[in-house]
């Protein structure tokens, strides 16, 4: 599981990683519409261990922003779409690019782009069990990440259907005040 994190308090932010590296997370996202993202970002990383991977979302402009993420310690990254240049800044910034895809043709464009990985977003609500076991079938050699209305409830079905990664934004990081 990733566990996406946003909001507007670093220190809350910060805290509540914790709480989901405690419970067994080992990948934490920090959204780049977040309020001060990469003060979070560094906090974060400075509390965590190296075997958790911390990485950002909602990526929308990949050169400032990777570049930036990657200094603090970043090692991939995610769009809820192709932003122009994510998957080349990201590689030769050593960063692993996860693009979105929102329906088939998408994550066929993502693949010709030279992706590895696709978050299919907003996946509880746009795609079909039929369209999500047949990317599965055509794109065996393709990570695929479902994101979006996805909380710890939900990892069985998705399990079912054969995804292995996941990503959880409010129904598992909902921060509390």
């Amino acid at each position: 599981t990733i566990a996406i994190l946003r909001g507007n308090d670093s220190e809350l932010m910060r805290k509540r990683a914790q709480e989901l590296i405690d419970s067994g997370i080992t990948a934490i996202e920090v959204t780049l519409d977040s309020e001060e993202p990469f003060k979070t970002l560094q906090l974060i990383q400075a509390d965590s261990s190296p075997n958790i991977l911390i990485g950002v979302g909602t990526v929308s402009n990949p050169i400032p922003q990777l570049e930036r993420a990657n200094k603090l310690g970043a090692i991939f990254c995610l769009s809820p779409n192709f932003p122009q240049g994510m998957i080349e800044v990201s590689e030769n910034l050593q960063i692993l690019p996860i693009v979105g895809a929102s329906d088939c043709g998408g994550v066929d464009y993502a693949k010709q782009m030279g992706a590895k990985a696709v978050k299919l977003f907003h996946a509880n609500d746009d795609w079909t069990e039929e369209d999500l076991v047949n990317l599965q079938s055509k794109h065996q050699d393709l990570v695929l990440i479902p994101v979006g209305g996805i909380g710890p409830q939900d990892r069985e079905k998705w399990h079912e259907l054969g995804f292995g990664l996941l990503g959880m934004g409010s129904k598992l990081s909902q921060l509390r005040n």
